[in-house]
């Protein structure tokens, strides 16, 4: 009976962290869906039975009666505990993007001693919390007209550009918040993207990738030698199987580059490849600096 116990203990902790009055909200879905979450055997909570569904709302508004339609635009996050049948109904009921109208009880900050204990213990080895306003879904109700989220969704589904004067146009992806673009690559075309930041910063995260790209051989031999390196040895232990074992010079030729990804403006970026299956399908990646160096080659 150990899982009823868990859940019970579960159910338990969320009841005591939301008010009792039922509420009615209207909301803006973020760019992401419903994920689903729940804590494993070793961890400073314990593991979890149920999961923890949630999506991030871009706004909402408080529709109990006699209240002013006030815009909430603060990180806030709708949440439910949910066994794994009940987070699949979840993600088709409630999807992102979208306007909807609900039945909620606010949360009120509550942590058990527990949570707080292990909230301590990661704050003393750096971690910081972000302050999230958290809403538990108890039912979605028949929508209702709410011009000014109509507004905040009009304005989040836009698509966003940025211009870069060294790649040029680059769209928003609002699930990653990043800005992407497609560009030529011996022969081929590779997705290339930064971090959504200041423009200011944008134009040097962007000419970090013009700079991989106007010496394309120098960085792809240097980075598949690398790749081959730390990666090799692994392939012809473990992955092989019946096929010839490859040298560092075969596995690097194998090597295609499918993106770059640059995050700071410091001059690091992250690259990742085809494996050309090897590693079954697996892509591999690596991170490395305009000052030559490469790090983190994985699978």
């Amino acid at each position: 009976m150990a899982g009823v116990t868990e859940s019970s203990e579960q159910l338990a902790r969320q009841e005591a962290r939301f008010d009792t009055d039922v509420v009615e909200i209207a909301v803006v879905t973020g760019p992401n869906g419903v994920t689903g979450h729940r804590t494993e055997a070793g961890h400073l909570l314990g593991a979890d039975e149920l999961w923890t569904a949630s999506i991030d709302l871009a706004a909402w508004v408080s529709l109990v009666p006699g209240s002013r339609q006030e815009l909430h635009t603060k990180r806030a996050q709708l949440v439910r505990l949910v066994d794994k049948s009940e987070l699949a109904v979840l993600r088709e009921s409630i999807r992102r993007d979208q306007i909807y109208t609900l039945q909620v009880r606010q949360g009120n900050g509550y942590l058990s001693p527990s949570e707080l204990t292990a909230r301590n213990r990661l704050a003393e080895i750096g971690f910081a919390f972000d302050t999230v306003d958290e809403f538990l879904l108890v039912d979605i109700l028949p929508p209702r007209a709410v011009a000014v989220l109509e507004t905040v969704l009009a304005a989040q589904t836009t698509p966003q550009t940025f211009e870069s004067s060294a790649l040029g146009s680059m769209i928003e992806d609002r699930a990653v918040g990043w800005f992407t673009r497609r560009m030529p690559w011996f022969g081929r075309e590779i997705e290339v993207s930064v971090d959504g930041a200041s423009a200011p910063q944008m134009q040097k995260t962007t000419r970090t990738i013009a700079t991989l790209a106007d010496d394309a051989d120098l960085w792809q031999t240097g980075a598949a030698a690398f790749a081959a390196q730390e990666l090799c040895p692994l392939y012809n232990e473990s992955w092989r199987e019946d096929t010839t074992p490859l040298d560092a010079d075969e596995f690097a030729a194998r090597l295609r580059l499918l993106s770059i990804h640059v995050g700071s403006d410091d001059g690091s970026f992250s690259l990742e490849f085809d494996d050309d299956d090897m590693f079954g399908g697996h892509s591999i990646h690596l991170d490395g600096s305009l000052n030559g160096t490469f790090t983190n080659a994985g699978i």
